[in-house]
C-alpha cells in the first residue's frame, strides 16, 4: 500500500490492506516519509515480531516499556516482541525510515534448520537489549533492496528475500561479536576476572605479560580509549546489568564492579550517563517516561565490544 497525505508518504507490504509480503519471515516491511508532523500516526500497542527500524533522516522519539529514547539518523531501533512501544503523543515527527518486522518462528520451507532460527531468535533479544544502535554498514543498501524486490516481484524475489534477511542477520551478528582479536580477548578476560578488584594499569600489564605502553596501545586500537577509560567503563556496563536485574542494592553493585564507594560509583555513573543509580533503578520499576535517558551514552561499550562481558 502507498498512501499519501500533506506531504507525508508510506510504502508498506504485508498488512491486510496492503500488498502482501513475500515471505513470511518478513511480515511487514515499508518505508515511511514524515515531511510534517503526523497525528495519532502511532498508538501504543505491544508488539508480536522483532522489528527493525532504520532512521535515514530527521528524528524519532520512542517510547520503550515505559523508557524515552531519541533515535537519530542511521541509528537503528530494534524491539522485540512483548516489547510495549508508543511515541509520544502517538505522534511523528518530520523523518524517514524503512521499517520491517522479522518473524522467526519455524515453518514448513524455511530455508534455515530449527537450530539456526534459535540462534537468530537469540541474536535478536540480544540485540533489543541495548534498543538503540548504530547500523552497520550495508544495512541500508540491504532493506532498500527488499523494498525494490517487493516492488519488482518476479519469480526469484521470495527467494532474494530470504538471502537478503540472512545477509542482514548476519551483518548484525557480527557487529555484536566483532572479529576474535587475541589482545582484545586477552584484555577482556582479565577485567572480568578482576572487576571487583582495585588494580592500577601497571598491575594490569605486568598480569598481562604486557608493558604499560603496549596495553595502552591496543586499548587505544581496540577501544578507542586509555586503559583508565576502558577499565571505568566495562565497571559501569556490568554495574548497569546489575542495577537492571534488581537483586543487587547500589551499595552491593558498587562493591563488585570494583568502585572505592557507593559515593563515588553514584559520582561516576550520574557523569557518564546523566542520571544517578538509584533514579536509574527507579525508571526501570515505575517504567517512567519522564525520565530522558542519554541511551548513548549509557550504552556505548555495552554495544560491540561487551555484548558478551
Amino acid at each position: 500500500m502507498e498512501t499519501s497525505k500533506k506531504g507525508n508518504r508510506m510504502i508498506r507490504y504485508g498488512r491486510p490492506e496492503d500488498a502482501p509480503a513475500l515471505i513470511g519471515e518478513i511480515p511487514v516491511l515499508g518505508r515511511r516519509i514524515i515531511r510534517s508532523t503526523a497525528k495519532k500516526a502511532l498508538p501504543a500497542h505491544q508488539m508480536d515480531n522483532f522489528e527493525i527500524t532504520l532512521l535515514l533522516s530527521g528524528s524519532l522519539t520512542w517510547l520503550i516499556n515505559g523508557v524515552l529514547l531519541p533515535q537519530q539518523p542511521q541509528e537503528l531501533l530494534i524491539t522485540c516482541p512483548h516489547d510495549h512501544l508508543a511515541s509520544p503523543g502517538d505522534s511523528l515527527s518530520r523523518s524517514d525510515a524503512y521499517f520491517l518486522q522479522i518473524d522467526l518462528s519455524p515453518r514448513a520451507g524455511s530455508p534455515w534448520p530449527a537450530a539456526e532460527l534459535q540462534r537468530f531468535r537469540s541474536l535478536l533479544r540480544e540485540l533489543g537489549s541495548v534498543p538503540l544502535r548504530t547500523a552497520p554498514a550495508g544495512v541500508e543498501g540491504i532493506l532498500s533492496e527488499l523494498m525494490r524486490e517487493h516492488q519488482q516481484r518476479d519469480g526469484y524475489s521470495a527467494s532474494r528475500c530470504r538471502l537478503l534477511l540472512g545477509e542482514l542477520l548476519v551483518k548484525l551478528g557480527r557487529s555484536l561479536r566483532p572479529a576474535q582479536d587475541p589482545a582484545r580477548d586477552l584484555i577482556l578476560a582479565f577485567l572480568r576476572r578482576r572487576i571487583a578488584v582495585d588494580f592500577d594499569i601497571a598491575t594490569m600489564a605486568s598480569e598481562l605479560g604486557a608493558s604499560s605502553a603496549w596495553l595502552r596501545q591496543e586499548c587505544r586500537r581496540l577501544f578507542s580509549r586509555s586503559p583508565v577509560e576502558l577499565v571505568r567503563e566495562f565497571r559501569l556496563a556490568q554495574a548497569r546489568r546489575l542495577i537492571v536485574a534488581g537483586r543487587l542494592s547500589i551499595s552491593d553493585i558498587a562493591l563488585a564492579c570494583g568502585f572505592s564507594s557507593p559515593q563515588y560509583f553514584a559520582q561516576v555513573f550520574t557523569r557518564l550517563t546523566g542520571v544517578c543509580p538509584r533514579d536509574y533503578r527507579r525508571a526501570l520499576a515505575e517504567g517512567s517516561g519522564r525520565l530522558v535517558i542519554d541511551h548513548k551514552r549509557i550504552t556505548q561499550f555495552l554495544d560491540g565490544h561487551f555484548g558478551d562481558a
